[in-house]
C-alpha cells in the first residue's frame, strides 16, 4: 500500500478511533455490566448520563444511540482510508460528515432543551463529530486552492 502522509486525515482518523473506543466503553458498561461510566453523573449540576442514557430519545428503533455512534465511526474510518487511498473525492467525506452535525445538533437540543440533563460521553462524541468536519473542510479548503 502506498499511502501518503497527511497530518490532516491522521487527525480524522485519530479522532474517530476515540469515538469508537469512547462509545465501546459507553455501550459496554452501560449493556453489559449494566452500570454508569465513571464522571456521568454530578450531584447538584446538569451533568446526569442516567437521565440521558434512560430518556425515551436515547434509543431508536429500540436500539441505542451509541451502537449508531460506533458504526457511524467505523464508516468514518474507512472513509478516510478511501481519501488516503485517493479513491473517493473529498465531497462525499465532507456530506457524510454533515449529516453527522445534524445528529450533533438534535443530540444537544434533546439533552439542553428536551431532558434538560447532559451526557459527557455524547458531548465528547458531538465534540469529535464537529472537529472531524472543521478538519475535513480545512483538508478540502487546502487540496482545492493549492
Amino acid at each position: 500500500m502506498n499511502l501518503k502522509f497527511d497530518k490532516r486525515l491522521f487527525l480524522l482518523t485519530i479522532f474517530s478511533i476515540i469515538g469508537i473506543i469512547v462509545f465501546i466503553y459507553l455501550e459496554y458498561t452501560v449493556l453489559i455490566s449494566s452500570s454508569l461510566p465513571y464522571f456521568c453523573s454530578v450531584n447538584n449540576t446538569l451533568i446526569d448520563c442516567e437521565k440521558v442514557l434512560n430518556s425515551p430519545y436515547s434509543k431508536l428503533f429500540g436500539i441505542p444511540l451509541g451502537i449508531y455512534a460506533i458504526v457511524y465511526f467505523i464508516i468514518d474510518l474507512f472513509l478516510i482510508f478511501l481519501l488516503y487511498k485517493k479513491m473517493l473525492k473529498i465531497i462525499y467525506n465532507i456530506f457524510y460528515r454533515s449529516i453527522g452535525i445534524i445528529f450533533v445538533i438534535f443530540s444537544l437540543y434533546t439533552m439542553f432543551f428536551l431532558i434538560n440533563s447532559i451526557c459527557i460521553y455524547c458531548l465528547i462524541a458531538d465534540g469529535i463529530l464537529i472537529i472531524n468536519l472543521g478538519t475535513i473542510l480545512y483538508y478540502y479548503k487546502k487540496k482545492v486552492f493549492e
